[in-house]
């Protein structure tokens, strides 16, 4: 024991404690710069050289999606081929429709709508007096009704002739105009029905345009 009561070991102790936490400090400061400079040179790698990032930061990938035709693409070569061909068939159809336009083999010709109008209008009137006088009001009619009322009187047998001799006049038209239809070249079965229908319809309004039409000369090459 010394005077102040501590022995040189336990002066000694006290004398190296405060060098070994200085050390201690300088350690961990040393250590401390150490990481810093490694995590900056990890910063400042190359360009062209991946740098590792957390999964958590990394951004989701979009997924690539597959052709629209399918993995080949043969969906799509077949899709073109068939618009392709589409429209092929849309060119030939409508050329066929010109040619057969220009040697009028689908020539057809309304009915002025003035004769439909009133061909329709007598044939009505005509066979309502034939089949159906006692249903006519007279009263209502005026003048036109006194004049119906006077044939039904006195030439309801006449009237009748003419309303069926009518309907035989165009029943005769209609199929003499097919025969007309065949000999001027409308070989088209659908036009062929439609100027017979007009016709039956008509008559002589519709019957009278197929034998005025003249179609023109077939040029030869």
């Amino acid at each position: 024991m010394t005077q102040h009561g501590q022995s040189p070991l336990e002066r000694g102790r006290k004398d190296r404690q405060p060098h070994f936490v200085s050390d201690l400090t300088w350690l961990l400061l040393a250590s401390e710069a150490s990481l810093r400079k490694q995590t900056c040179a990890e910063a400042h790698e190359q360009p062209g050289r991946r740098q590792h990032r957390p999964r958590h930061a990394q951004w989701p990938r979009p997924r690539p999606r597959p052709p629209r035709g399918g993995l080949s693409g043969g969906g799509g070569a077949r899709r073109a081929e068939r618009r392709s061909a589409a429209a092929l068939g849309g060119m030939t159809t409508a050329t066929a429709g010109a040619e057969r336009l220009r040697d009028g083999s689908c020539h057809f010709q309304r009915s002025r709508l003035i004769w439909m109008i009133a061909i329709t209008f007598g044939m009505i009137l005509l066979g309502w007096v034939t089949l159906w006088p006692s249903t006519i009001p007279y009263s209502y009619l005026g003048i036109f009704g006194t004049f119906l009322n006077y044939l039904v009187e006195n030439h309801h047998k006449w009237v009748c002739y003419g309303f069926w001799v009518s309907w035989l006049i165009h029943i005769v038209e209609a199929f003499y105009g097919v025969k007309l239809c065949q000999s001027k070249g409308i070989t088209d079965p659908a036009i062929q029905f439609q100027w017979f229908i007009q016709t039956l319809l008509f008559g002589y309004a519709s019957f009278g345009l197929l034998v005025s039409y003249k179609p023109s000369a077939k040029k030869h090459y």
